[in-house]
């Protein structure tokens, strides 16, 4: 983890959060190696730990004056007890005005119990939090204390509890974090203007960056084995989701290492299963779909890929999913010619249905449309749509070049296909700008652009060049040079030249 400012700040206490140094604060209150436990043959304890329920069910019901009297009364019982001050933690972080109200809680904890370490520990944990979330508390603190730097005092605490109990593995991880924060400069200075935090970030990320990759894939395997999602404590909705939600992003993080492994080692048959294992676990992610397309992509599977559109479609069928199956079954057509096109047809016409309020939606349904007519060789319907593609564009002004490319490419392509490679090569070099002096529509059209970017024309350029190898091999040649004047890693271009 980084420890920048603003990170800290957000998970802190004072940002309403929780405290970032010790581990336990945010899970179940448990006792770490050889900290002071008191025996639960105590009847006082007994007593303490049945008010200590009751005020967390009254907490997790938001009656938070009640659970902080019942927490108070169990400090009361059990005062050497530090899992019902941190209880009352709980209930105290949850309204901003108590802020100071746990410190002095903390406070007086450590008071009472000088000689134990998870008091010292777990009052240094504050210090630190106050000095770096909520200076206005921090400055009352300090005049009230008479401290210069509660930063300072922190470290003197995490020092008493390292001698108060050696074998605790936290506390002298703690301490190593406030030295890196204070050297780094996190106390006095703003996160955002802090070069020296922003160094100290990028070599964490990079130190996580590198052990990972050095992993192998035995050992993600075994990760994924032994992790757990046990829970310490009882959580509210809210926090179970968010808990929920880690669990998943960290289990999806360890499948995408793990496959990055196999790609690195160049192992095609465990990239295949290991994509394919990671969609099954989170097939809603829209990054692990994105992989596995990616995956079955470079494996030729296309049938497979045009079976999963179709499934995402069958379970949410909004317009980008019913588009998502009209490209995967027109891409197996190109690749395997084993795609229903007519399957593409009948989606697009109840898409149609969908987009008449939405120009750009019916832009991309139309376009769909006159891709797959063009593949059946229906090339009179195909043109049709592409004329109310471009009725659609100019009557409503779209401007953008994204959109007003790929119109130009369709109409070009489609051209080409039917035999027309003069009006193609025409088409496509109005298009690119090449044709500007001709009063006709497709030259008011690409007028009608906003400034594009070279990348926003690479489509046209290559549609360009396959007419060309159509119907001219010397410019085919030519324009392939071009295109990799402006695209040098361009893999049509350096396949065919």
């Amino acid at each position: 983890m980084n420890y920048n400012r603003r990170k800290f700040i957000y998970l802190s206490a004072l940002g309403t959060a929780g405290l970032l140094f010790p581990t336990t604060l945010l899970g179940e209150t448990i006792f770490k190696n050889n900290d002071v436990l008191p025996s639960v043959s105590n009847a006082a304890l007994q007593n303490a730990l049945l008010k200590a329920k009751e005020a967390n069910a009254l907490r997790l019901a938001k009656s938070l004056a009640q659970a902080e009297a019942k927490y108070r009364e169990a400090i009361s019982l059990m005062p050497t007890d530090i899992r019902f001050y941190d209880g009352l933690r709980k209930v105290l972080i949850l309204q901003k005005d108590k802020v100071q109200t746990m410190v002095e809680l903390y406070q007086s904890g450590y008071a009472v119990n000088p000689n134990n370490a998870a008091f010292a520990a777990r009052l240094a944990d504050v210090y630190c939090q106050l000095e770096m979330g909520n200076k206005a508390v921090a400055r009352a603190i300090k005049e009230k204390t008479g401290l210069s730097s509660l930063a300072d005092e922190a470290q003197k605490l995490y020092a008493k509890a390292i001698s108060l109990n050696t074998k605790n593995k936290i506390y002298p991880v703690s301490q190593v974090k406030l030295g890196k924060l204070k050297q780094n400069e996190a106390f006095v200075k703003d996160a955002r203007k802090n070069a020296a935090m922003h160094g100290f970030k990028k070599g964490n990320r990079e130190s996580y960056l590198v052990s990972f990759k050095n992993r192998t894939p035995e050992q993600f395997n075994k990760y994924l084995l032994t992790s757990t999602t046990k829970k310490r404590r009882v959580l509210s909705a809210p926090e179970e989701l968010l808990r929920q939600k880690e669990i998943l992003r960290n289990r999806r993080d360890l499948y995408l290492k793990k496959l990055n492994k196999y790609q690195e080692l160049k192992d095609a048959s465990n990239i295949l299963l290991t994509a394919q294992e990671l969609y099954s676990k989170f097939p809603n992610d829209k990054n692990t779909l994105q992989v596995i397309k990616k995956v079955y992509k470079a494996n030729q599977k296309y049938q497979e890929i045009t079976t999963i559109a179709k499934e995402r479609y069958a379970s949410n069928p909004t317009i980008w999913s019913g588009i998502g199956v009209m490209k995967a079954i027109q891409q197996q057509y190109k690749k395997t010619s084993t795609g229903n096109l007519n399957e593409a047809i009948s989606i697009g016409n109840s898409l149609l249905s969908k987009v008449e309020d939405n120009v750009m939606y019916k832009i991309q349904v139309l376009s769909m449309f006159s891709r797959n007519y063009t593949a059946m060789q229906q090339y009179t319907s195909a043109f049709q749509k592409l004329e109310e593609v471009k009725v659609l564009l100019m009557t409503n002004g779209i401007s953008q070049p994204t959109t007003v490319n790929q119109y130009f490419t369709d109409y070009g392509l489609t051209l080409a296909k039917s035999g027309d490679g003069t009006k193609a090569e025409k088409v496509l070099k109005i298009g690119l700008g090449r044709i500007t002096d001709e009063a006709e529509e497709l030259v008011k059209l690409f007028r009608q652009k906003n400034t594009e970017k070279p990348t926003q024309r690479r489509d046209m350029e290559i549609a360009l060049a396959k007419v060309y190898l159509q119907t001219n091999p010397a410019k085919a040649t030519e324009q392939l040079q071009h295109i990799l004047s402006l695209y040098p890693n361009e893999k049509f271009a350096l396949k065919k030249l």
